[in-house]
């Protein structure tokens, strides 16, 4: 909001009336001041020309004719010379090419100075200093230098001149001040009389709303045109008025309908809204059962795919079970009817050493399937945040999977990462997510490519924030294999999704990865589509930069 400095009329008229009239006069008295300062500096300069002539003119014989007594005598006439304080006259010695003292002059009240051989030769025109003026005029007869005279004349009369214009001056601008009070005076009388009368008069009409008033008219031309055109602005608020009054009436009669129709629609609003509020609870018990339905249609695919997977191992293990026990009733009754055989036995070892390997393998499986479903509690993952440097955290990643798979042997890995790159968060799930991925690719990917390539990305990104501290991880995994296939590639993430069912395959490490990454490290994990062959997966989670 500008907020206005408000000024007054009278004010601003006095004190306009008041600067004009004070600087007018102060500058013309000032100029004439000035003018006539000038004019007696002028001629005290050319009055000290005339002097300096004169009496060059009288004692040049006297310097002609080395006459030194002569030259002061004739000096001692300009003691009637009151404008005369000092007097010196110079000889000039042509074999030695300087000047000597000859003859001098000063006045009553003046002490005498000393010589001035030096002002003699510089002083070409009259110079005015603070007390004096003084001016040096060389002596020459037939084009041959005799001397210089000096002369020091009184600036009294300049000095008087000066404190009588400056005096009239302050008289004159103290006159011109008080004239221009006196015509501000009538000037705010004629001036603010008629508008201090309009001013009562728009006070009156806006007390009391009577805007069919109209102010009187007023002699100074400008005020009349401001009376006429608050007039017609009167007129205009008066038709205003009028025309409100019959709107306001309109209003009221619409509002009036207006009022009747809302609480129509109020009514039919309410039993709507019973209507909805009905339907929502429908919809809200519906929605229960299907979360509950899903819930069981969930339960049911991880019943049938643990049911799945626990079949073929334990069925498998079970027959081999049960011929072990037929071969072992077998064996037992020959050896008892004692007509075992070397043959015999060589056929029962070989039988038994199969089964139990059946046995053996597929209580394994059996095992490895349980250990998978146990990797799936993330509550094991409640670890603790710690700083890792990621470089040198996926190199000893890489090289504990080296020695479960050696089928990554073949595998050209590429780590992309900044050596000097450290963050801190959860490392034990972190650590979980990427060998699970090098584990897929290892298992699902490179069994038809010729070349097999993987290639790991990390990079930080600031949050914006005042501290470039905090922030997310990025991490791009990426591998030229066989892809996914487009039969499982919206349900990768789902538990027993795998394209290797029946070959050693669970389809739960992608899942687990899900679930790492979005419960325990609380980040994002999504497929990266790419235009060449291959699987590729952008993560992000939120970690801590750690300065090194």
């Amino acid at each position: 909001m500008v907020n206005y400095q408000i000024g007054s009329i009278k004010r601003s008229v006095t004190q306009l009336v008041i600067l004009i009239t004070t600087l007018l006069v102060a500058v013309a008295s000032v100029t004439l001041s000035l003018m006539y300062v000038r004019d007696i500096d002028q001629n005290l300069r050319q009055d000290t020309r005339n002097l300096v002539a004169y009496v060059e003119r009288n004692v040049t014989p006297a310097l002609v004719f080395a006459q030194p007594e002569q030259a002061d005598t004739w000096l001692t006439s300009l003691t009637y010379l009151p404008l005369v304080q000092h007097v010196h006259v110079y000889k000039f010695e042509p074999i030695s090419e300087s000047l000597t003292f000859f003859a001098s002059f000063y006045a009553e009240q003046s002490s005498p100075i000393p010589v001035r051989y030096d002002r003699a030769q510089e002083l070409s025109q009259p110079v005015r200093s603070e007390r004096y003026y003084e001016f040096a005029k060389p002596i020459m007869l037939d084009g041959k230098l005799l001397g210089y005279v000096y002369l020091r004349s009184s600036r009294s009369e300049l000095d008087h001149a000066i404190a009588l214009s400056t005096g009239l001056t302050l008289a004159a601008i103290s006159a011109g001040f008080a004239l221009s009070w006196t015509l501000s005076l009538w000037l705010r009388r004629r001036i603010t009389q008629p508008l201090d009368s309009m001013v009562a008069d728009i006070n009156a009409i806006a007390r009391n709303r009577d805007y069919s008033s109209k102010l009187a008219e007023v002699q100074l031309a400008e005020l009349d045109q401001v009376s006429h055109a608050f007039n017609s602005l009167l007129e205009r608020i008066q038709q205003h008025i009028e025309k409100q009054d019959i709107a306001e009436q309109r209003a009221s009669e619409l509002n009036k309908e207006l009022e009747r129709q809302v609480e129509v629609r109020t009514q039919q609003l309410r039993a709507a809204n019973q209507d909805l509020t009905d339907v929502v609870d429908e919809l809200h018990q519906y929605q229960h059962e299907i979360v509950e339905a899903r819930k069981m249609q969930s339960l049911g695919r991880l019943i049938s795919g643990i049911s799945h997977e626990m079949n073929t191992p334990v069925g498998l293990a079970v027959t081999s079970s049960s011929i072990l026990q037929d071969k072992l009733e077998a064996l037992a009754t020959k050896f008892n009817e004692k007509k075992l055989t070397s043959d015999d036995m060589q056929h029962f070892l070989t039988s038994f050493t199969e089964n139990l390997e059946l046995v053996t393998r597929n209580l394994g499986r059996t095992a490895d399937i349980v250990n998978a479903f146990q990797q799936l509690g993330l509550e094991q993952y409640s670890d603790s945040e710690r700083a890792i440097t990621l470089g040198s955290f996926s190199q000893d990643i890489l090289q504990q999977l080296h020695s479960r798979y050696p089928e990554l042997d073949r595998v050209h890995i590429v780590i992309d990462v900044s050596a000097q790159l450290t963050v801190r968060c959860l490392a034990g799930p972190l650590a979980s997510v990427i060998s699970q991925l090098f584990q897929n690719s290892a298992q699902h990917a490179f069994h038809t490519v010729e070349n097999p390539h993987i290639h790991l990305h990390f990079s930080f990104v600031p949050d914006n924030s005042s501290s470039n501290h905090s922030g997310r991880l990025l991490i791009h995994y990426r591998d030229n294999g066989e892809g996914i296939p487009e039969s499982i590639s919206g349900h990768i993430f789902e538990p027993f999704v795998t394209s290797k069912r029946g070959q050693g395959a669970t389809g739960l490490g992608m899942h687990l990865v899900y679930n790492l990454v979005h419960q325990v490290l609380k980040g994002t994990i999504e497929i990266d589509p790419i235009a060449n062959h291959g699987a590729a997966f952008r993560i992000s989670i939120p970690v801590e930069l750690v300065a090194n």
